[in-house]
């Protein structure tokens, strides 16, 4: 059961996501071509005479207003550094990055390569084909494995850990 606050946070997100993803969208398209037709174009006689009235205005840029949308946002997400750094920013800030993902993954994947790297260390221990080093590695890897499974973190220093954040805990789970 998710507590009041969590509660809150979503009805929060889901705001935001639907107020700016839809409804100020829909909002701007109307409020861009009102203002800019009886502002701008309405009042300079040439213009006014290529759209004469608000209609043609509006054909006009369900024309021109999508492919120049979709060259502005490829030019965004390929040519500049905007959207790479948005995307950086998200990764610091995803709880995920560098924690387990609950469900499949501590469920069944990670507990799965436990078991397999277990089972490959003790065969090639077995044999003596397995060196120091590699002992050592498959350690290191079967401990930041219990770590994930525990609900911490790995790859953060101290002071960015999301500490209230543990997959699995009560509130973590999607409703």
């Amino acid at each position: 059961m998710l507590r009041i606050e969590e509660k809150i946070f979503r009805a929060w997100c889901y705001f935001r996501t639907g107020y700016s993803t839809y409804i100020s969208f829909i909002l701007g398209i109307l409020s861009f071509t009102t203002t800019t037709y009886y502002l701008a174009i309405n009042n300079i006689p040439f213009l006014s005479e290529v759209f004469p009235n608000v209609s043609i205005y509006i054909i006009f840029l369900l024309f021109f207003l999508p492919p120049l949308a979709i060259i502005v946002g490829w030019i965004h997400m390929k040519k500049s550094l905007a959207y790479t750094s948005q995307v950086f920013v998200n990764v610091e800030s995803n709880p995920y990055t560098y924690k387990m993902q609950p469900g499949i993954a501590t469920e069944l994947s990670w507990p799965m390569w436990e078991l397999i790297w277990s089972i490959v260390e003790d065969t090639l221990g077995k044999s003596g084909d397995l060196t120091t080093e590699q002992k050592e590695n498959i350690q290191e890897l079967l401990k930041k494995i219990h770590t994930l499974l525990d609900g911490d973190s790995v790859g953060l220093t101290e002071d960015l850990r999301l500490k209230h954040f543990k997959p699995g805990a009560e509130g973590n789970r999607r409703e």
